[in-house]
């Protein structure tokens, strides 16, 4: 008999009945203030609708050139002059873009470009510190117009000069053609 006692202690532990005769133990959670909850879901649409839509929040292009200072303005002309030279512009795609200059904001006095600039890195130079990379990119985009190979390598040369990651330079691209 003894060791049937032993073996009943050992698979029956006293505290097994003590657990099952006690009320289960109950999950007490605090609901959040309705404020948190709403403060919360705007801040997850918020950052969504950021993520979905960052290039666009992080570069915004309206291209307007009567928001920009004189200064401003002058070097974005002078970028899209320079591209304008280096790519393979005849003169109606020179004319179209001038006519679009205008419609942004150019003084209707300017008839040509600036004067040619054979280096572009000093250009290109005031152009980031002024920080006016996308405007510039996105200007001298429009003004070349067509998609030919010579286009095409001076805007991958100019990207890459101002720092102008793929995905914005792809987006910029379809919102003013080249």
């Amino acid at each position: 008999m003894k060791l049937r006692e032993l073996f009943d202690r050992a698979v029956l532990p006293e505290t097994a009945t003590a657990e099952s005769s006690a009320p289960p133990p109950t999950c007490r959670r605090s609901i959040p203030d309705p404020a948190t909850i709403i403060a919360a879901s705007l801040g997850q649409k918020v950052l969504h609708g950021w993520l979905q839509n960052r290039h666009q929040t992080r570069y915004p292009l309206i291209l307007n050139l009567r928001l920009h200072s004189p200064a401003e303005v002058a070097l974005i002309l002078e970028s899209v002059g320079h591209a304008l030279r280096a790519g393979d512009a005849d003169e109606p795609a020179v004319a179209d873009a001038l006519a679009w200059l205008h419609s942004i904001g150019a003084d209707p006095a300017l008839t040509g470009l600036p004067g040619p600039n054979p280096d572009a890195a000093p250009l290109l130079d005031r152009v980031r510190v002024s920080g006016l990379t996308a405007q510039a990119y996105a200007a001298s985009t429009r003004a070349l117009g067509r998609r030919t190979l010579t286009n095409r390598r001076y805007l991958d040369y100019l990207s890459a000069r101002l720092g102008i990651p793929d995905e914005v330079a792809r987006s910029i691209h379809r919102r003013f053609g080249g």
